[in-house]
């Protein structure tokens, strides 16, 4: 009888906390079949053929929990991780970006990363002040540009990969805090302050380490009531390196993106804007500036996407990159979770040095869970 009622009590416990608290397994799986080529002044550099992963959305598995802790308080967690189920590392490497997915191939023709497997992986606290979360998370830069929807064409193709976010200075992903304010009649606003994957500094006195500072501050503000949505941010990321026991120089990066979108029911169009310097001097300095526009067209189930941009680069010595893209792409979707898709796209770069046209087509499936 005693051993009845104690399983009744732990029974009783553990019905009260899995009441209180939600964990969910979430993720997505993007597949298809493509054919990629880049050319150099009219000759082959390198082309592909075969599957690929990937395309419109990171192929992602994740955990993601809550626990209301009372009085309007509650408690989160996120956990995600990056993978290629093309490669044979699958959870051991990601694709991360518009390169050849071949394993083990460097930049810049290589399309995989085995070191950014962690997309992913904050705790926080949600309340009437807002949300506090701290970890590694989404920056500003990558919020505004890739994830508030005003880029609507795929960043995981030419055409789509320079010209939404032509610098991430201080990362699309990053240690730090950030504070989401409450929604004031469709305002909010972002604070963050952090590194990048390291911490903001480290100093040593033995010879021959490196040392290094890092400091990354940005804010972002957004409206967003119906059918429009407007932001803007600004990133500010110090960084510097040195071999102890030399002093540390650092350099100012400053990055200010503008983002907004429209639906008007027959059509959505998307934008964004940015521009970025190193703060180099000289010889030393980079400015950035991009820029695309796109409209989504549905029609029913099917949707028309068609996007264009450009993006530039230039040191104090000269340009290296001046980029024109162009991206055009169907969306099909069989259900709220699976969908099926083709796109295809441009990336022609005019400037001295680099590929000077990269193409590639794809047709394939996603499935969110």
């Amino acid at each position: 009888m005693k051993k009845s009622l104690v399983v009744l009590a732990v029974l009783a416990v553990s019905g009260t906390a899995m009441a209180q608290s939600s964990v969910t397994l979430y993720g997505a799986v993007d597949a298809g079949f493509g054919v990629k080529k880049w050319t150099d002044a009219g000759v082959t550099v390198a082309k592909s053929r075969g599957v690929v992963d990937s395309i419109t959305a990171g192929n992602r598995f994740g955990f993601r929990g809550t626990e209301d802790l009372g009085g309007g308080l509650k408690a989160e967690f996120v956990i995600e991780q990056g993978f290629s189920m093309t490669s044979q590392q699958l959870t051991n490497s990601r694709t991360a970006s518009s390169g050849f997915q071949i394993d083990g191939l460097a930049a810049p023709l290589g399309g995989r990363s085995a070191t950014s497997l962690n997309r992913q992986s904050y705790a926080g606290l949600l309340g009437n002040f807002g949300t506090v979360r701290i970890g590694y998370q989404y920056t500003n830069l990558y919020e505004l540009a890739t994830l508030s929807g005003y880029t609507l064409s795929t960043e995981s193709l030419h055409g789509g990969d320079v010209a939404h976010l032509a610098q991430t200075y201080g990362g699309a992903r990053a240690n730090g805090l950030t504070y989401i304010s409450p929604n004031f009649s469709g305002f909010t606003v972002r604070a963050q302050y952090g590194a990048g994957t390291n911490q903001n500094t480290f100093e040593s006195t033995t010879a021959g380490v490196t040392q290094l500072k890092e400091n990354r501050a940005s804010l972002m503000g957004q409206y967003a009531n119906g059918p429009l949505s407007v932001a803007i941010a600004h990133t500010t990321y110090k960084n510097g390196t040195a071999v102890a026991p030399a002093a540390i120089t650092t350099l100012t990066n400053k990055v200010t993106q503008l983002g907004a979108s429209y639906d008007f029911g027959v059509a959505k169009l998307g934008g964004t804007y940015m521009k970025a310097n190193n703060g180099g001097s000289g010889a030393a300095e980079v400015d950035t500036k991009g820029y695309q526009l796109g409209v989504s067209v549905p029609f029913g189930a099917l949707a028309v996407i068609a996007a264009m941009g450009r993006s530039d680069v230039d040191t104090g010595v000269t340009r290296t990159r001046d980029a024109k893209t162009w991206q055009l792409g169907v969306n099909y979707n069989l259900s709220k979770r699976t969908a099926l898709f083709a796109y295809t796209g441009s990336t022609k770069d005019s400037a001295v040095g680099g590929i000077d046209k990269k193409t590639n087509t794809v047709a394939g499936m996603r499935h969110s869970f």
